[in-house]
C-alpha cells in the first residue's frame, strides 16, 4: 500500500461518484490522464468464480423489467467482474475479501446526510431519510462476491480516503455534489492543482478518442507511457511551483 500511496512521482485520484467508472468515455479518459483511479471499498475478485456464468447472471438481471438505480450500479459493477485483472494497473479496488455491505467509514454517516440536504433540501418534519451503506452479491462457481458502498454511502467514503491518502478527488456526475472535506482549496493544494491541469490540458485532445475497451487501454499507456509519464511528472512539478508561489504571494498580501 505504501508503495502505491507514496510515490511522489505519481498522478493518481479517487474516483467519486459511483463504484465504478460511469461509463467506458469515463474509464479512457482518466485511465490515459492519471496513473492510477482508486475505487474506496469496491470489492471485486479476480478468480474464484465461474466467469461465464456472472456474465448469465448479469445479463438475467439486466432482462428484468425493474430496473432503478441500485441495480443499474450491479449491473454495471458486475461487468467489471471480467476486467478487474485486465485492469488492476489502472482500476484499484480497496476492498478486502471480508469486509460486508461496503465496509464503510463509521464518519461516512454524517458525510451522507450532507450530500442529502444538499441534493434533495431538509426533510419535512418527522421524516428521516434512509440510506443503505452498501451492496453484498453471490457470485456463481464457488465462495466469491462482490461488495461495495451504496448510493451517497460511496461518494462518502471516497472522500473520507481522499482525505485520510491526501489524494484529490474526480467526479464525472455533475449532479452529483463534492462537498468541502478537510478546508483545502485548489489553489493552495499542489495534489489538487495537478489534478486540474492534467484534465484541462487532456481534455484539449482526449475528446478525440473513441472510447476504449480495457485491454486496449492497457496496450495504449503502454505505448504512449514514454510520453505520459514525463507529462505526469511536469504537471507535479509546475503545480508544485504554482502553490509556492500562491502561498509566498498570499503570505505577503497587505504588506
Amino acid at each position: 500500500m505504501a508503495s502505491i500511496l507514496d510515490n511522489a512521482g505519481s498522478l493518481e485520484v479517487v474516483y467519486y461518484g459511483s463504484p465504478v467508472p460511469l461509463n467506458a468515455a469515463s474509464l479512457t479518459f482518466l485511465g490515459l490522464v492519471f496513473d492510477r483511479i482508486h475505487f474506496p471499498n469496491v470489492y471485486l475478485p479476480r478468480q474464484g468464480f465461474d466467469v461465464d456464468a456472472a456474465i448469465a447472471e448479469r445479463e438475467r438481471i439486466r432482462n428484468l423489467d425493474r430496473i432503478n438505480y441500485d441495480t443499474a450500479i450491479l449491473i454495471n459493477t458486475m461487468a467489471y467482474l471480467g476486467m478487474a485483472e485486465q485492469l488492476k494497473d489502472v482500476c484499484y479496488f480497496t476492498g478486502e475479501k471480508g469486509q460486508i455491505f461496503g465496509g464503510v467509514d463509521k464518519g461516512a454517516a454524517e458525510i451522507v446526510k450532507v450530500l442529502d440536504e444538499t441534493m434533495f433540501g431538509p426533510p419535512k418534519e418527522n421524516f428521516f431519510p434512509t440510506h443503505i451503506p452498501g451492496f453484498h452479491k453471490g457470485l456463481p462457481g464457488g465462495d466469491e462476491y462482490i461488495d461495495y458502498p451504496g448510493p451517497l454511502y460511496y461518494p462518502a467514503n471516497a472522500l473520507i480516503y481522499a482525505a485520510r491518502h491526501g489524494l484529490p478527488v474526480v467526479n464525472d456526475q455533475p449532479g452529483l455534489p463534492v462537498p468541502a472535506v478537510g478546508g483545502d482549496e485548489a489553489k493552495h493544494n499542489a495534489k489538487l492543482l495537478s489534478t486540474i491541469l492534467a484534465i484541462e490540458c487532456a481534455s484539449l485532445v482526449l475528446p478525440k478518442i473513441r472510447p476504449l475497451h480495457p485491454q486496449e487501454l492497457v496496450e495504449v499507456r503502454a505505448e504512449l507511457k514514454q510520453y505520459l509519464s514525463p507529462f505526469r511528472l511536469a504537471l507535479l512539478k509546475v503545480a508544485a511551483e504554482l502553490n509556492n508561489a500562491i502561498e509566498h504571494s498570499s503570505s505577503h498580501v497587505g504588506s
